[in-house]
């Protein structure tokens, strides 16, 4: 059919390589959080003790840095903020206790803990967007906050995984051009052939998003994925031309 319809084969295909490809921007919407905790390690036996006794719970700590006075003003009321929430218990600088004075090491610098009754997914997919709202419109002025904590630190590694990809991704389409440049001495032929391989890559980020709205997907699928949908655009291309 595509060799009797050469021009309607291509159509379509260019038409759903698009599509995909487009579909593809939002890959990160997609995925599962980067679970950083190891099976099997010391930290994993940890929380697995700790869901089983107390239920699933995540910390977020807050460090606040600012002036004093507006630290005594402003912390207090996200403490409150934070209180209001009906699956988070709050620990801070301004607690009373040893525990209160061991969060404020500084005049200028305050810790805030929150405890969230929630599983690490839940927190990376809703609650902790949520968390830094709240923060956000409760804090002015001088007072700056730093959130930290695993959801944080696997929300940006999802990022930051699929950012390596793309650029990771464009590198090895431009030395693959060279390479077949080389071997092939043809610059159509070569052309042809990486442009044959790029857009498979962004179709499979295309795939790969699709995939992760039917089952939970690591980004480091989507870099395996690209990878290997590289190699065969180019190689059945390759078949094609000789």
């Amino acid at each position: 059919l595509s060799i009797r319809r050469p021009r309607a084969a291509l159509t379509f295909w260019a038409i759903f390589a698009v599509v995909l490809s487009l579909i593809g921007l939002g890959v990160s919407d997609s995925l599962s959080p980067s679970i950083t905790v190891v099976p099997g390690s010391e930290s994993s036996r940890a929380q697995t003790m700790s869901e089983s006794k107390f239920g699933p719970s995540v910390l977020v700590p807050i460090l606040l840095e600012g002036p004093a006075a507006q630290l005594d003003r402003q912390g207090p009321k996200l403490v409150v903020a934070l209180g209001k929430r009906g699956d988070t218990r709050v620990m801070s600088a301004w607690s009373s206790g040893a525990s209160g004075r061991a969060l404020r090491p500084r005049p200028d610098a305050a810790m805030i803990v929150a405890s969230v009754a929630k599983t690490e997914k839940q927190m990376v997919e809703t609650v902790q967007p949520q968390i830094e709202r709240t923060v956000q419109s409760t804090l002015t002025g001088q007072v700056k906050a730093h959130i930290t904590g695993q959801p944080t630190l696997d929300r940006a590694l999802k990022d930051e995984a699929i950012s390596t990809t793309r650029k990771a991704e464009l590198i090895a389409v431009g030395l693959l051009f060279v390479l077949l440049l080389i071997g092939l001495r043809t610059p159509v032929a070569a052309f042809v052939l990486a442009g044959f391989g790029a857009v498979t890559t962004l179709t499979g980020f295309g795939a790969m998003a699709l995939l992760g709205k039917v089952i939970e997907t690591d980004p480091l699928a989507v870099a395996l994925a690209s990878i290997t949908g590289l190699a065969l655009g180019v190689g059945f291309s390759l078949m094609i031309v000789d």
